[in-house]
């Protein structure tokens, strides 16, 4: 532990400062806990920095008995890094004494006027300051009225929702976390508990054609952490022989998340995924007070016909340049902006670069 530095092993000083989940997941000591505990990369280890009013989630290296910051403390289920309360200025003050090479932080909001704030403070500390895209985000307002959604979609989507719907009579929608069935055509849901979600998604997922996790149990556990919180609406969809399709969305701040959905390999053909992503849906609207839908990480075709905004997750490298890690990094990207500075006179002249 390097007290005196302010960065603690995890979890610090527990959940203080952080955000509350039912308003920011994201931001939540519930979301950092669940990550620290279940994706944690190898050789890394969970930490927290608290000084000056700043308050971080890492990833550190332990060094002769010290942590040294690697990367702030996401993952790849993480949608938006949002520590609670930092103070910009106190975490780059920090960071210029603690950055041996460099530090990652990922899946910020580029909008977020705290990641100017930090690019800022951490320039003026010292800090070489990179920032770069990360991942395609889909997203889209809603205002609870499902079939004023759905007559937004595309023709092709809306047409194939309602006439697999039409046609789901055989099959059962089975859901969790939700306060009442939501009325409608298609399959009325019947409630499973948590343990039936959890099993079900799991069966489905290891059938479906999705690699395995990085995290093994990783579903589980985000699952039964959002359930704690009443944050978790999971959705099944069955027929006689079993599970078919299964997703499940986490509900805070007014947006709901799609967390992971995964659908059998061989029933593909009646669209079990489309089916159940409509139900889903249509029961998230009725059921809570949401103004987003959010389709998560990733530039997936299938995403612009669901929702229809996108925006593109920054990230940033805090680059101390007087570590040999540092210079390496900076020596990398001059080259590269040399070489697209190349790329783009040629494109201009016409002469090959």
């Amino acid at each position: 532990m390097s007290g005196a530095a302010g960065i603690m092993p995890w979890p610090g000083a527990g959940a203080m400062g952080f955000a509350d989940p039912a308003r920011n997941l994201f931001g939540s000591f519930l979301w950092f806990d669940m990550i620290a505990g279940a994706a944690r990369p190898r050789d890394l280890v969970p930490a927290m920095l608290t000084q000056d009013g700043a308050s971080l989630p890492l990833w550190c290296r332990s060094r002769a008995g010290a942590l040294v910051p690697v990367a702030g403390l996401n993952s790849p289920y993480t949608l938006v890094f949002r520590p609670g309360g930092h103070d910009p200025s106190a975490v780059a003050r920090h960071l210029m004494g603690q950055v041996r090479g460099i530090v990652r932080l990922d899946a910020l909001d580029p909008d977020d006027p705290a990641i100017a704030a930090l690019e800022r403070a951490a320039a003026a500390h010292g800090l070489a300051v990179s920032r770069f895209d990360h991942f395609s985000n889909w997203f889209m307002p809603v205002d609870g009225d499902f079939e004023r959604w759905l007559s937004g979609r595309p023709g092709a989507l809306r047409n194939t929702i309602r006439r697999r719907m039409r046609a789901a009579g055989a099959l059962r929608f089975r859901c969790f976390g939700f306060g009442a069935a939501s009325p409608g055509d298609g399959p009325e849901p019947e409630p499973v508990d948590l343990d039936q979600a959890v099993a079900q998604f799991d069966a489905v997922y290891d059938r479906s054609w999705k690699p395995a996790e990085p995290f093994a149990g990783i579903n589980a556990r985000i699952m039964r952490g959002l359930a704690g919180a009443g944050l978790l609406r999971a959705g099944i969809l069955a027929d006689d022989d079993g599970p078919i399709a299964a997703q499940y969305w986490a509900i805070s701040g007014g947006r709901a998340y799609l967390l992971k959905l995964a659908h059998v390999e061989g029933a593909v053909a009646r669209s079990p995924g489309t089916v159940l992503t409509a139900l889903m849906i249509r029961s998230i609207l009725a059921a809570d007070t949401v103004d987003h839908l959010d389709f998560g990480r990733g530039d997936d075709r299938y995403k612009r016909d669901w929702v229809s905004r996108h925006r593109t997750m920054a990230g940033l490298l805090l680059i101390n340049p007087r570590s040999a890690a540092g210079l390496a990094m900076l020596a990398r990207e001059r080259l590269g902006a040399l070489r697209r500075a190349r790329r783009r006179r040629g494109q201009t002249t016409g002469v090959p670069s």
